[in-house]
């Protein structure tokens, strides 16, 4: 499913005909890797154990790192005019806080933006995020970690080569969160019931 629903995504930019803010959101059924647009496997990834067990690597248009996806967590997709040249940091802003609002009406409190666009609950990751400019058009994936295992990103990803300064070197288990691990009883099917309601009358939103 998560191939699929990655060219789905994709779609929804190639070339767009809709006016305003267009949502998707998604949830991962099966674990597959998802590489930054110029990442290399070889680099980021515990090839071997991708190998032994079957795991999917594919590769997304937009930047940043490799990301592990599976059962727990939720994407979310959305698209916007960008008519003015404006730098990545306006986006992963104005997209990160319709983002937070959404979280803050499920009861999430204490939310962050850190680094350049991790959203925390204090100094633990909860949300990472990339961005894709088209023409005319700015496209912004993240992937929110919800009730997930986060074990397996030990297993398949190696420590990333980039990072942000707050990271301070932890390994993936010390650095990221769940909304399961911080005391927050959601599923990914509540967040998209807030993003849907919220969006239903005057946006464009497509969830499958």
């Amino acid at each position: 499913m998560g191939l699929e629903q990655l060219f789905m995504d994709a779609k929804l930019i190639a070339g767009p005909t809709q006016e305003g803010l267009m949502i998707r959101t998604w949830e991962p059924d099966s674990p597959c890797i998802v590489l930054g647009r110029s990442n290399h496997a070889e680099k980021e990834l515990r090839l071997d154990n991708c190998l032994e067990d079957a795991i999917v690597v594919t590769r997304r248009l937009g930047g940043g790192g490799a990301v592990y996806l599976d059962r727990g967590m939720l994407v979310v997709t959305m698209a916007e005019p960008a008519k003015k040249l404006l730098p990545p940091g306006y986006w992963f802003e104005r997209f990160n806080k319709r983002m937070m609002g959404w979280l803050e009406q499920a009861g999430v409190r204490n939310l962050e933006q850190k680094g350049h666009s991790d959203l925390c609950v204090g100094d633990r990751k909860i949300l990472g995020c990339c961005l894709h400019f088209p023409k005319g058009w700015a496209f912004y994936q993240a992937s929110l970690l919800i009730t997930c295992d986060m074990k397996p990103m030990d297993r398949y990803l190696r420590h990333p080569s980039k990072e942000p300064e707050y990271r301070a070197g932890r390994s993936h288990l010390e650095f990221m969160t769940t909304l399961e691990e911080q005391g927050h009883e959601l599923k990914p099917s509540q967040i998209r019931e807030i993003i849907g309601y919220e969006f239903r009358e005057d946006l464009r939103a497509v969830n499958q």
